[in-house]
């Protein structure tokens, strides 16, 4: 198996003290994050050492045994390491092992060498799926405390109104179905406590996510695209639109244009605190694929009439 320098992997000395090493480890895990790394390789490789080099210094008893294993070991990071020499009996854990392994956003394990050191992690990244239930997707996180931390998806409706939701979540290798409760107003990233119900007596916390639908969300402003037929643009119209609250009326000036935006004041979306958006209607002219013949007789007296203006 591959030798990992662990201290190089993280850039740090290997007297460095715990604040050095935590520090290390975040300015590297921020670069190397899946998620601001999408579809990088060599990133998620990367982040995964990392993890794997901080899971390892960060906790005291295996940084020790790190250490004295170090002290016998001269070989540089990703050297040839056989365990046999330093006292350890290892093998390759396969498909009948009795456990299974995923890592936050979509990786994989941590290395031979930190299983033979370690011993088996059991599921420190425990993978959560959609199990049955709407507004549930992504990775859980389970850190070092047992809290488990992962991503709720909710609409934007659930969010402005608030409500009971039920998920259901694998953690630790076992499924749960929980009845949450969705406060009104709540906002991209803020989370949700359930006390006891992360891994091991831990909480867990569940991070919001907003999801668009019929809206585009632009901090508490709501942006709703609109079809309006042409004549309408022309002329003016009073247009009836869903909001976050039912039906409102909006009225479209005349000669409105393509790309516009139309205030409705007040009908946007409201967090926790009570401040409210505005809802934009972003007119979009709808031309109709076909003509018949007295509506093409229609726009012909109307291009001729246009181009008379002109001359």
């Amino acid at each position: 198996m591959q030798y990992k320098d662990y201290y190089k992997i993280l850039g740090v000395d290997e007297k460095a003290d715990d604040a050095t090493i935590k520090k290390a480890f975040r300015k590297l895990a921020k670069e190397y994050h899946p998620d601001k790394n999408k579809g990088d390789k060599k990133a998620e490789q990367r982040f995964k050492e990392i993890s794997e080099a901080y899971e390892a210094l960060s906790d005291k008893e295996k940084r020790q045994k790190y250490d004295a294993l170090r002290q016998g070991f001269h070989g540089g990071n990703n050297a040839e390491f056989d365990p046999s020499q330093y006292g350890y009996r290892w093998s390759q854990p396969n498909s009948n092992s009795g456990y299974t392994y995923t890592s936050y956003s979509g990786g994989g394990d941590f290395s031979d060498f930190f299983d033979m050191l370690f011993g088996n992690r059991s599921n420190r990244f425990t993978g959560a799926k959609r199990q049955g239930f709407s507004g549930f997707d992504g990775f859980s996180r389970q850190s070092a405390g047992q809290d488990v931390e992962a991503t709720l998806e909710i609409t934007l409706e659930e969010g402005y109104h608030g409500g009971k939701k039920r998920i259901a979540i694998d953690i630790g290798g076992g499924r749960k179905t929980l009845d949450i409760n969705i406060k009104p107003g709540m906002m991209e990233g803020e989370k949700i406590k359930l006390k006891g119900q992360g891994a091991q007596g831990g909480d867990l916390y569940l991070k919001v996510k907003l999801q668009s639908g019929a809206y585009r969300m632009e901090r508490l402003d709501l942006i709703k695209e609109l079809k309006i037929m042409p004549w309408d643009a022309a002329l003016g119209a009073t247009i009836q639109i869903p909001t976050l609250e039912g039906k409102a009326k909006v009225k479209i000036p005349a000669g409105a244009n393509g790309g516009q935006r139309i205030r409705v004041s007040g009908k946007g979306y409201q967090n926790r605190q009570g401040k409210r958006g505005d809802l934009f209607i972003q007119v979009i002219i709808d031309n109709p694929k076909e003509l018949n013949s007295e509506q093409r007789a229609l726009y012909q007296k109307l291009k001729e009439a246009a181009r008379a203006k002109r001359t």
